[in-house]
């Protein structure tokens, strides 16, 4: 399963998600702050791909390469 911790307003996050759908890469986008919290993810976006957390640049090379 992957997971796109977003924030509600997050251009970055918004972008990567539409890459993500362009790929036909199905996900979960998970925009509740206070799990976030309790994860450690300060910062978002991140996209977690087999329990590895990727930052916004990562995730969009990842993206891309698939």
């Amino acid at each position: 399963m992957i997971k796109l911790y977003a924030g509600i307003h997050c251009g970055v996050c918004k972008m990567l998600g539409f890459r993500l759908q362009q790929k036909n890469i199905e996900y979960e986008e998970i925009t509740d702050e206070e799990l976030m919290s309790e994860l450690g993810i300060l910062n978002v976006p991140v996209l977690e791909v087999e329990g590895k957390r990727m930052n916004s640049f990562e995730a969009s090379e990842w993206i891309t390469k698939q």
